[in-house]
């Protein structure tokens, strides 16, 4: 028995090695130690519960090492929990409580006051989490104690381990939003089991474990609020989120940067001390300009923003300050710089709808440079004016090509040529649809030349790799086979055969919420038109181009261009229709944010009857989706949240 003590104590010792916890041999050692001390005692032969007690009392240095061990431990002796051992927890939280079986609670905050009230409230939030304490109408109930056997034996039975019972049950009261007093006071944080529950839930169930002075559960679950913010997921609460991770210790520039996406007004609570501000300068560096600009404009509302929004200059795009709006006659360098940057960007953004041949637009953008104009050089931060002589030179070339005496397709190529290929096709979408007939046709001209460049780019994502295999058919790989046959080896020759391209049907949200992200996904896809079989639009509506694989680069941008994003969502109808253009499953792509405003039938419903045929499909979300929904999908197609919609040719790619 001690041979086989020693060989489990090896194997959960590399295991928590491989998982970076360091664990030395002589902690090994004082682990079989203790284990034999404990048997003796008790007057019995060492076994594996009493090792269990031992290594977790060495190897566990914090509450993380603490469930990796016993994660892996379940996987190296593959035992569930004795039921006697958990009864006998069970019976010393009662103890701790002076509760018995069957008694009844009458006063939860009475019963958990007074000397010992945190080991009270531990023992309170495990019997309740493991449904031994239930709730009725006259107050908290204890389970009789066969009903508790019963319980405990259905528990092990499922999870093996009264651990993975509470760390469950705690996922599911986060998840319904029913948070009782105390009865998460002892929960174990599992982030897995917390992945699919709505963030609003998670950091509410924090700010509550600071309010009961639980400052270890709220640390944990800010933690968990911290890394998901960070990466991309924006809860529809984002004070709740704030104020638990300034409060913990765990807000970082890029956590504030995903809160202020879908908050701008946290920027008047940073603004409060200088080490906020700090921060706040840090991740609006980490922000694109559309994120920026609401933010900037209230920035220069406030004396101590001006020195902030300052310093954006030059590292931030010219567009970012468009909305600014400082009408006050400048008093200080910072307000001079401001105010002659928040000019320039709106005259660029008056040049830029002028291309499209409106006249007043120009007249806007020759108002806003005279503006401009009135600051002289020498009123600016000595440091600021390269920046500003270089937009000023930016603004300066767009107007002598509006000025040239060119055509409409000189000038907008002019402008194009300066853009990244999707800002580029954006651009020239807003101008199509604002232009005439002749702007419409050099809008088209231009778009086609894009659209190259972005099927370039594509052909550098992704590429279908040739197969090495030992066939008879297809090109021969001369190397190889040479080799084999100065080897004289049997069937020499080696061929390439080429794995069949993936095909999939594109799923476009185009309701006004999703305007953005769709408009990135068509993009995205027409840098894999040879894969896409089909593009499915749909709002309250359902409009599908079948054999989108046939079509010409000149009707997918027709197509892009005169779509309007506004209406409602109807989701299963999109995904029924796309379904009924396939003999047999395929992938399917959609972008939504599975918010089903249309009455009809149930979103996860068509999902779960769709995977049950054979389709695989990917939901790909933008920060603000319907969780709820998200969550009843997710056992049966694949979620992937988006957090900038310049992220998609990327992500696409590694889905096919």
């Amino acid at each position: 028995m001690k041979d086989e003590l020693l060989r489990v104590a090896l194997r959960v010792a590399q295991r928590m090695r491989e998982e970076g916890v360091q664990i030395g041999t002589s902690e090994v050692v004082d682990g079989l130690r203790i284990a034999e001390n404990l048997a003796m005692l008790e007057g019995q032969e060492p076994n594996l519960d009493h090792l269990h007690d031992a290594l977790k009392a060495v190897f566990s240095r914090d509450s993380r090492s603490e469930e990796l061990f016993e994660k892996i431990w379940r996987d190296v002796t593959g035992q569930s929990q004795s039921l006697s051992r958990v009864m006998a927890a069970v019976e010393e939280d009662l103890r701790r409580l002076g509760v018995s079986w069957g008694s009844r609670i009458y006063s939860k905050r009475r019963l958990l006051s007074g000397p010992h009230a945190d080991e009270k409230r531990e023992a309170y939030s495990r019997l309740r989490l493991l449904g031994l304490i239930v709730r009725t109408s006259r107050g908290d109930v204890v389970l009789d104690r066969e009903a508790a056997l019963r319980r405990l034996r259905s528990l092990l039975r499922r999870y093996g381990s009264a651990w993975d019972a509470l760390a469950d049950s705690a996922a599911r009261m986060i998840s319904r939003g029913r948070l009782e007093w105390y009865a998460l006071y002892a929960a174990p944080v599992d982030e897995e089991r917390l992945a699919s529950v709505e963030l609003d839930r998670v950091a509410s169930a924090g700010l509550q474990a600071l309010q009961e002075g639980n400052r270890g559960l709220a640390r944990k679950l800010a933690a968990i609020v911290s890394k998901r913010l960070e990466a991309g997921e924006a809860p529809r609460d984002s004070w709740s989120a704030f104020r638990l991770l300034r409060e913990m210790g765990e807000l970082t520039s890029r956590s504030l940067a995903s809160l202020l996406h879908s908050e701008p007004r946290i920027v008047d609570e940073m603004l409060r001390s200088r080490e906020s501000r700090e921060m706040l300068a840090e991740a609006l560096r980490l922000m694109d300009a559309d994120s920026l600009r609401p933010i900037l404009r209230r920035l220069v509302k406030d004396r101590r923003g001006l020195s902030i929004a300052a310093g954006l200059v030059g590292e931030v795009d010219l567009s970012a300050w468009r909305d600014v709006k400082f009408t006050r006659t400048p008093r200080t360098q910072e307000e001079a710089l401001i105010y002659v940057v928040s000019s320039l960007a709106k005259a660029e953004h008056h040049l830029l709808n002028a291309a499209g041949g409106d006249e007043a637009q120009l007249d806007m953008a020759y108002y806003e440079l005279s503006r401009a104009s009135k600051i002289d050089e020498s009123m600016l931060p000595e440091w600021a004016v390269p920046a500003v002589e270089a937009y000023r030179e930016r603004v300066e070339r767009l107007l002598e090509v509006l000025n040239g005496d060119v055509d409409v397709y000189v000038k907008l190529s002019t402008l194009v040529h300066t853009m990244e290929p999707e800002e580029a096709l954006l651009y020239l979408r807003r101008v199509y649809r604002s232009g005439d007939e002749d702007v419409k046709r050099a809008a088209l001209r231009l778009a086609e030349l894009v659209w190259r460049r972005l099927e370039a780019r594509a052909a550098r994502l992704y590429r279908v790799k040739g197969d090495k295999r030992r066939d008879a058919h297809g090109r021969i790989d001369i190397r190889k086979t040479i080799y084999n046959l100065v080897s004289y080896r049997e069937n020499p020759i080696v061929a390439y055969r080429r794995r069949s391209k993936p095909s999939f049907a594109l799923v476009l949200d185009t309701s006004g919420s999703m305007a953005k992200y769709s408009l990135w996904a068509l993009l995205a896809a027409s840098a894999f038109s040879k894969l896409v079989s089909s593009i499915t639009l749909f709002s309250s509506n359902v409009s599908i181009v079948s054999s989108a694989s046939r079509l010409t680069a000149r009707r997918i941008i027709e197509l892009l261009f005169n779509t309007s994003f506004e209406g409602y969502t109807n989701i299963s109808a999109a995904l029924r229709e796309t379904a009924r253009l396939y003999r047999t499953p395929t992938r399917m792509l959609v972008v939504t944010d599975l918010c089903q405003t249309v009455e009809d039938e149930k979103p996860e419903d068509v999902t779960e009857r769709l995977a049950r045929r054979g389709w695989r499909i990917y939901y790909l979300l933008p920060p603000r989706h319907c969780t709820a929904a998200r969550e009843r999908v997710a056992p049966h197609a694949t979620t992937r949240i988006v957090s900038k919609p310049e992220e998609l040719p990327r992500l696409i790619p590694r889905l096919i």
